[in-house]
């Protein structure tokens, strides 16, 4: 049940729009929101048709709810638009939620909201609760969601009803593609005739195309799709799903109520989660992650161009050569299925090459393929190879493509609270840095390959911090007392000295390095020699480290490099928490003994991690909440998580304060340039033709400054002038 009142009026006419500008100006409310109803949800492409906004006037706890139709009454909602926007800027916080998107689609009709008021209530949400993933049963961000279990046992009503209303759309013009097959008298394979199932099954291939068809399917296909509204027809592949359907095809009386309930919901979060924030010292989070509403919505704006070309003869040789690999696949289990069909996997596996496996996910295949030989291996690596290539053909190619047809970008949001440390994700966090080949070594498709350069930019900048995990890591090692003497050496010289010259070459005053002076800090790539045996420094071999304790060689041994992946695997998986048992599954080739030795090796090369992955078992132990190195807390977090949690959320936000940095310096000195996207540890830079060279010195600069961190901080430089797969390392003399 409700704790508000709510006041809902439809703006219709210009009376009803100066009633709402009195009443506002009357009530002189402290917390407002606004939300749209759109053709799409293409950021760039699709636009509003509904506006809806309003306030609460905490005095008599009544929500007041607007909305203005765009489409019905574009001249009225414009001014009505307009005239709120003059005055919601006395709000003090203005909330949408997932702010970004309905920022986007009021600037694609031409009325921008950007102002220093604006509050996404995703972000109330993840810094009023515990910091545990959703998935693993922590607090969903979906508006809906939440407001269900947390204000509104009725909350997904409205949208209930919606969704209904579009699988009713959905299935009236998949019952009329039904009709318009079986009317080309072509009988489907295993169907008597054309049924929702048959139409199913004839497009579920990931690699399907329309060339596929008979050719009178194909034209009662074309026919078909023409009489689709043009909405769904732009965005449809194959068969009509319930996503297809705009909102704007709706009963826009049932879309104008789950307007107004929107409003409610985001005003509700933000009352809810505001006070309890505070009250677990969140603020400062909260004010970092609104200053990046304008950074993020940004960088979103500027999108990939992409070398559609390319995307399409990729397309090609991957669906040819995924087809010669299910021929192969379907001759080596004497049977023809699909690589979706996992029962029929098993029962091969069990009753053709008698491998008794009680499941066919890629952990068992893995181990299996160090146990057979013949066709049972060949028949693992087979489904292996097309589980991999049929993902990336939809994911990278037939899905980008597809998004393509609209515009000559590729555009994604960024989630800043897509994870529970705070680390932002987006679509674009999964653009793999190699490509996808033969077995033969011909590289069929590079994601990244497609990325250009922007028309009117000289090209691509990348700043990418140089494994700033490990170096935070390096630094709680320090913060907790005796430094991790490998860990830290990797990055700098720990434990080292030099001899300061006095004049003409005469060495005087011997030097101990102090990871608390900043000159020192700053001379990192200076000449400086081990206290203990007085050899020069060099940057420590972090996997070479943990392989020399695994196996007791050193790089002389002609095994090393081989083994150094080993060493490599395991120090990845012990950083984010990686127990024994997770390292014996990672290496079932290896004995008991050896895996334990393995595991034990990390610890031996990194002594100084054990006295932090200890900390953090403590400190989840005896008190409620752990602060990383930017003062954000986390609520509840088990020691185990904790021990990335620390890392990986003071990683993010040094990266996001960053951000906020390089977005004024933009701004402030006029730069054209811009900020495109930030993907994991680096920003990726648009370099206009007007600015400087030295800029991107400024910009590294900014990206370095870390005043009393006891560890360098290094962004790496990088350029592409032709597309993103071939970026380069770059100096600027």
């Amino acid at each position: 049940m409700l704790p508000y009142t709510i006041q809902s009026t439809d703006i219709i006419c210009e009376d009803d729009m100066y009633d709402m500008i009195d009443l506002f100006n009357d009530m002189k409310p402290r917390v407002g929101a606004f939300d749209t109803e759109t053709t799409g949800l293409h950021i760039i492409c699709d636009v509003p048709f509904l506006f809806q906004f309003g306030w609460i006037d905490r005095n008599n706890k009544t929500i007041y709810t607007y909305t203005v139709d765009l489409e019905l009454r574009p001249i009225l909602a414009n001014r009505t638009i307009n005239m709120w926007h003059a005055i919601c800027k006395e709000l003090e916080i203005y909330a949408g939620h997932n702010v970004s998107y309905d920022m986007h689609m009021t600037h694609n009709v031409n009325l921008p909201y950007i102002e220093p008021n604006l509050r996404d209530s995703q972000h109330y949400i993840r810094l009023a609760h515990d910091n545990i993933p959703t998935r693993s049963g922590g607090v969903d961000l979906a508006l809906k969601s939440y407001a269900k279990n947390y204000i509104d046992i009725d909350a997904k009503a409205h949208d209930q009803l919606l969704q209904r209303e579009r699988t009713a759309i959905a299935s009236k013009y998949n019952k009329e593609l039904q009709k318009a097959f079986n009317n080309t008298g072509i009988i489907p394979d295993g169907y008597r005739s054309w049924t929702v199932a048959a139409i199913k099954d004839k497009f579920k291939d990931p690699t399907f195309m329309l060339d596929d068809l008979e050719e009178e399917l194909q034209e009662a296909y074309l026919t078909w799709k023409d009489t689709l509204p043009k909405q769904i027809a732009d965005v449809v592949i194959g068969r009509v799903t319930k996503d297809d359907v705009p909102y704007n095809l709706l009963d826009r009386a049932n879309v104008t109520k789950y307007g107004h309930m929107d409003i409610v919901y985001t005003i509700a979060v933000v009352l809810k989660c505001e006070q309890v924030l505070i009250d677990r010292g969140n603020s400062y989070a909260l004010d970092i992650e609104s200053k990046l509403i304008p950074v993020f919505f940004d960088m979103e704006r500027q999108g990939f161009y992409a070398d559609k070309e390319y995307l399409q003869e990729s397309k090609l040789r991957l669906r040819n050569y995924i087809r010669e690999r299910r021929s192969k696949l379907n001759a080596v289990a004497g049977r023809h299925f699909t690589i979706s069909q996992s029962k029929v996997i098993k029962e091969i596996c069990n009753s053709k090459f008698n491998l008794n496996v009680s499941s066919t996910g890629a952990e068992v295949f893995d181990q299996l393929l160090n146990e057979v030989e013949g066709e049972a291996k060949q028949f693992i690596e087979l489904v292996q190879e097309l589980r991999t290539l049929e993902k990336w053909y939809y994911t990278y190619l037939t899905r980008l493509e597809h998004s393509l047809a609209r515009s000559p970008k590729l555009y994604t949001q960024i989630n800043s609270v897509g994870t529970a440390s705070g680390r932002v994700t987006s679509d674009f966090q999964q653009f793999p840095k190699g490509g996808i080949a033969t077995v033969e070594g011909f590289e069929l498709f590079n994601p990244r390959r497609m990325v250009t350069i922007t028309p009117g930019y000289r090209g691509i900048v990348y700043m990418d911090y140089s494994q700033i995990e490990l170096r935070v890591q390096a630094l709680y090692t320090i913060i907790l007392g005796e430094g991790d003497l490998n860990l830290c050496r990797a990055y700098m010289q720990y434990r080292c000295y030099r001899l300061n010259e006095i004049h003409d070459g005469v060495h005087g005053q011997v030097v101990t390095f102090d990871p608390n002076n900043p000159d020192h800090i700053k001379d990192w790539r200076g000449d400086w020699y081990h206290e203990e045996d007085d050899k020069p420094w060099i940057p420590v071999d972090l996997h070479g480290a943990t392989t020399k304790a695994a196996f007791g060689i050193d790089e002389g041994h002609p095994n090393f490099k081989k083994l150094r992946g080993y060493g490599k695997r395991v120090n990845f998986a012990k950083n984010y928490g990686a127990t024994y048992n997770r390292i014996k599954q990672m290496f079932p080739e290896f004995s008991e003994d050896e895996v334990r030795r393995i595991d034990g090796a990390y610890y031996q090369a990194f002594p100084g991690i054990r006295i932090y992955q200890d900390y953090c078992y403590r400190l989840a132990e005896y008190q409620a909440y752990a602060t990383n190195l930017f003062n954000i807390r986390y609520w509840n977090v088990s020691g185990h998580n904790l021990i990335n949690m620390l890392i990986q959320g003071s990683s993010a936000y040094f990266l996001k304060l960053k951000e906020i940095a390089i977005f004024n310096y933009l701004k402030e000195t006029g730069r054209k340039s811009k900020m495109q996207m930030n993907i994991h540890d680096e920003i990726s830079f648009l370099w206009h033709p007007d600015d400087p060279v030295e800029m991107f010195l400024d910009i590294q600069a900014i990206m370095e400054e870390w005043d009393d961190a006891p560890v360098p901080i290094v962004a790496d430089l990088e350029i592409t002038t032709t597309n993103w797969a071939d970026k380069e390392d770059w100096t600027i003399e």
